[in-house]
């Protein structure tokens, strides 16, 4: 991390948007709320480092962090697919679209041992609502497509 969550907030303050959007640290994020649960100005920066990543995708930013980004694009896929997601298959692409199949493996076979990995994809009955989801923020956001981009 460059700037740290605190660091970040004063980059959108100064209105240095491009390196705020370039910088590492918006992808990092985990969303977990610990650093807006301890903000004294109550900033939900979670939030707002959500909405930085969603800037920098619509504007076409480098991406910092891909790997980062490709992982987030597995899970909606998944989302998408399903109605919730599938850790097994998540990762199986993931580490099949970086290149790095077997880096992970030992933690995955003792994942897939203690039961943590399902071996088949659970679904949902009414996957149309979450299909709608998806193309609604598509069409706001590209156009009319119907998946995940």
């Amino acid at each position: 991390m460059t700037y740290r969550p605190n660091g970040v907030i004063r980059l959108v303050q100064y209105g240095l948007k491009s390196e705020v959007l370039e910088c590492s640290d918006i992808w990092f994020c985990m969303g977990c709320n610990t650093c807006s649960t301890a903000c004294p100005m109550a900033i939900d920066i979670a939030a707002v480092m959500s909405a930085l990543r969603e800037i920098a995708i619509e504007e076409s930013v480098r991406i910092a962090e891909p790997g980062i980004y490709n992982f987030h694009q597995e899970v909606l896929n998944s989302i998408y697919r399903y109605g919730r997601t599938h850790k097994l298959e998540i990762m199986m692409r993931y580490k099949l679209r970086q290149r790095d199949l077997f880096s992970d493996m030992d933690m995955g076979l003792r994942m897939l041992a203690k039961r943590k990995l399902d071996l088949r994809p659970s679904k949902i009955i009414n996957k149309t609502q979450i299909r709608k989801l998806f193309s609604a923020k598509v069409q706001k956001a590209k156009g009319n497509n119907d998946a995940p981009s």
